[in-house]
């Protein structure tokens, strides 16, 4: 089968060795304990040289479903990371937690990816191995989490690749490719909305409360969330008070027991100072400020079910402020880097 392209990204299936993908980034089948083993993960930490295993000891293990980050070490260029996903046993999960998972995983390191501004990555088959996850399974959620991202993402990447081991995983690849795209109308269209609130979720770096610190008026600020906090007390020692706390939580807490001493003009203010931690966060932090351009023109809705101002509310049927700011800001990042108006793979304007 021909690669294909969806948006401005190429996908392709091969039967080759990972380590030799020719990618930016390649994705290691990696164990809770980002350790040396058997299979793919040993061929990658062979092929990466002793500082890789000294790089990951380091790292404090990975949760299944997730993934994390390292240099590629000793690997022959382009290669300049490493991208380790812990996908599940299969055997330990009910089937539908163990498709989620791998599905997170292959998510997950897809985010990564963005996040540090990678074009181009190969995945192994995760889980395929001695974790026991069936071939046939695993190659559709592996296919289907990849188009999705790559529609939902259409600027994040230019190629991924899927290399696999052997005739048998070569051919159920591919036909699940063949099927997918016949149905690509179906299964990568919908509902273009991000939904952003929870850590659990993709695009977590989009709240408040997402641990990227900031500087503003030569003050350090831990997060969104304790700057628009600590703006309700403006020459108070409550003002310090908040800034200090360690967690966001902690700062909207504290902010919430003191709401007799908020500033009157609160009301008024509020989306500016808003706008302002938003934009500073951004600006100090080009991996998600990458990652919101990644978004293309998706509308971007805060999934905060408690805030209806903020959030969607309840109902969802809330004002969804952050997710318009956020819109606003991701459109002068656009302008600003010049970058043409945002068009539709086959669409004329």
């Amino acid at each position: 089968m021909p690669d294909f392209k969806l948006n401005q990204t190429i996908v392709s299936i091969t039967e080759d060795d990972i380590v030799q993908a020719g990618t930016e980034a390649v994705v290691n089948a990696a164990n809770p304990d980002l350790a040396d083993g058997a299979g793919v993960t040993g061929a990658i930490f062979k092929a990466a040289g002793p500082e890789l295993a000294q790089h990951t000891a380091k790292l404090g293990g990975c949760p299944t479903g997730q993934a994390r980050i390292s240099p590629a070490f000793q690997l022959y260029p382009p290669t300049r990371y490493i991208i380790h996903a812990v996908g599940p046993v299969y055997d330990d999960y009910s089937p539908i937690e163990a498709v989620q998972l791998l599905s997170n995983a292959y998510r997950s390191s897809l985010e990564l990816a963005a996040l540090n501004g990678i074009k181009s990555i190969a995945f192994p088959a995760i889980s395929t191995g001695i974790f026991g996850f069936p071939l046939k399974m695993a190659a559709a959620v592996a296919l289907r989490t990849v188009l999705t991202f790559v529609k939902e993402a259409p600027h994040s990447l230019e190629e991924v690749k899927f290399v696999v081991r052997g005739e048998q995983a070569l051919t159920t690849y591919r036909l699940d490719l063949a099927q997918l795209l016949a149905q690509l109308p179906a299964e990568v269209t919908g509902d273009d909305t991000v939904y952003f609130h929870s850590k659990e979720d993709p695009y977590y770096e989009f709240s408040n409360a997402a641990p990227y610190g900031f500087f503003s008026n030569n003050t350090f600020w831990r997060t969104a969330e304790h700057y628009f906090q600590a703006q309700k007390f403006p020459k108070m020692a409550l003002y310090e008070e908040v800034r200090q706390v360690q967690t966001p939580e902690a700062a909207e807490d504290l902010a919430g027991r003191n709401q007799r001493r908020v500033r009157e003009d609160w009301e008024q203010v509020r989306e500016e100072v808003m706008r302002e931690a938003l934009r500073r966060k951004f600006e100090d932090n080009p991996p998600i400020r990458q990652l919101l351009l990644s978004t293309g023109q998706r509308p971007l809705v805060a999934a905060d079910g408690a805030d209806s101002f903020w959030g969607f509310g309840a109902d969802r049927q809330g004002q969804n402020k952050l997710g318009q700011l956020l819109m606003e800001l991701r459109g002068q990042f656009r302008e600003k880097a010049g970058e043409p108006p945002f068009l539709i793979e086959g669409e004329v304007r």
